[in-house]
């Protein structure tokens, strides 16, 4: 029996008008081919998913590429756009891209010190101010390094009244080489008794495949472990089985993986997830 998810995040292009100091994904490079683009449309209408998460790269520069999917795909889903913002110089700007999507009931917008480098601070309400025009949910992502990135949340809370996440920022891409990720470690205890947080999320990543993973082991390495060329493939590996029941915890004992987990990987599930499988898999 296949699993259930309740989204399918689908990474459609690598490409992106911005350099973030802490981004996952600068150094990949690709987008959505035919073949991509086959594959998603037959696990969309398989697992009939509640939403199609869109995300990047900056989204908008493949709206082409979304809306194929949006117009061949059968079942009809909620559907997120993640994206950076550099669209959004004026409210009609805004809303002229968000308009070409053929199907949109919400945007996310990653803001934070990185993304502040690029994006004017404008931009978020033009972009909210688009959103409400055109009956659109919206909300903002923020990546912080310490509590102090928080005070960011005093200029997005005088935009407007709107979700606002906060995501630790993780050790992988750039971040990794710009000596960045979030300075407060948690205890190697509480995280070793939580689960994989996207575990019911299914990914498909351009070129690479299926995963219910969007951190380093896809993102930040070459290995065709951490992912499958169809949905039964990637649930007929080990990695899933594992992350998709267990924890941290007891994927360290069903691994054999000995000792104590680093104090630089103690920033969240995801680095001790990384870590785990690259020292075992080393």
């Amino acid at each position: 029996m296949l699993p259930r998810f309740s989204s399918f995040a689908i990474l459609v292009g690598y490409k992106c008008n911005f350099a973030c100091a802490h981004c996952i994904t600068s150094k990949k490079t690709g987008s959505l081919s035919e073949e991509d683009s086959l594959k998603i449309l037959s696990a969309i209408n398989k697992f009939h998913p509640k939403e199609l998460h869109f995300v990047g790269g900056e989204t908008t520069l493949y709206v082409n590429e979304v809306n194929r999917i949006l117009r061949d795909g059968g079942y009809v889903a909620d559907v997120r756009l993640s994206c950076y913002g550099s669209f959004g110089n004026s409210k009609d700007d805004g809303v002229g891209v968000l308009s070409s999507f053929k199907r949109l009931n919400s945007v996310e917008l990653s803001y934070d010190r990185f993304h502040k480098t690029f994006l004017p601070k404008e931009n978020i309400k033009n972009l909210y101010d688009a959103c409400r025009e055109l009956g659109k949910n919206f909300g903002v992502l923020v990546s912080i390094e310490s509590p102090m990135d928080l005070v960011l949340l005093a200029d997005l809370n005088a935009v407007g009244n709107f979700p606002k996440t906060v995501q630790y920022v993780v050790p992988f891409g750039e971040a990794k080489k710009n000596s960045l990720q979030w300075k407060h470690n948690f205890s190697s205890a509480a995280l070793l008794e939580k689960s994989c947080p996207t575990r019911e999320k299914l990914i498909y990543l351009c070129q690479q495949g299926f995963s219910v993973c969007c951190s380093a082991l896809t993102l930040s390495t070459k290995s065709r472990r951490f992912a499958g060329e169809t949905p039964e493939k990637f649930f007929s590996g080990e990695f899933y089985k594992l992350v998709s029941t267990r924890t941290m915890g007891e994927i360290k004992e069903d691994l054999g993986i000995r000792g104590e987990i680093p104090a630089d990987r103690l920033v969240s599930v995801c680095t001790v997830c990384a870590y785990l499988f690259a020292k075992k898999y080393r």
